[in-house]
């Protein structure tokens, strides 16, 4: 269970939904961790991080963040800005850091398990080829309370999907 409260009305009926949504999909991701062979190590929660091991060295850290659609019902995913603050910090101690996002399926009954590569805006935002990460304020009202902060934008074309790697270790000979 999270240590700090939201700055939502807890007690409002969406947020209550939000967060027994949050906690189904954070046990989903829980199992899908100890059972799949993307992460060939073991995981304390922080929202992630991984315990290295003599096979894999590396500790990761993952952020899990919850979405009601489909990976392609919007242009783009967003994280808030802190989030990406936070994994500069930690990428400068040397960890991997990872913002997962799990969507619900065509099917709608499903999920789908993207991820984006925080390294991709550890200097600066990500801008390639018109795909381009961008901050700026949003949030929502439909919790009861007005909840603008600033987001990190992602385009979901620089998401990957867990299901096109056997692991970790192929995305990454993949992508270098």
């Amino acid at each position: 269970m999270r240590k700090r409260l939201p700055k939502s009305n807890w007690n409002d009926a969406v947020c209550i939904k939000d967060r027994a949504m949050g906690r189904i999909n954070e046990n989903w991701f829980e199992n899908w961790l100890t059972t799949t062979e993307f992460f060939k190590t073991n995981w304390e929660t922080i929202d992630y991080k991984s315990e290295p091991d003599e096979d894999d060295p590396i500790v990761r850290m993952i952020e899990l963040k919850s979405r009601r659609n489909r990976v392609d019902d919007f242009w783009d995913t967003m994280i808030g800005e802190n989030k990406l603050i936070e994994a500069r910090k930690m990428m400068e101690k040397g960890y991997k850091v990872y913002f997962f996002f799990l969507f619900t399926s065509k099917k709608g009954d499903e999920r789908e398990l993207y991820f984006f590569d925080a390294e991709k805006c550890r200097y600066g935002l990500y801008h390639n080829k018109g795909l381009n990460c961008t901050l700026k304020d949003a949030g929502t009202t439909r919790r009861g309370k007005r909840e603008i902060k600033k987001h990190l934008f992602i385009p979901h074309k620089l998401l990957h999907n867990v299901k096109d790697y056997k692991d970790i270790m192929e995305y990454h000979r993949k992508r270098d």
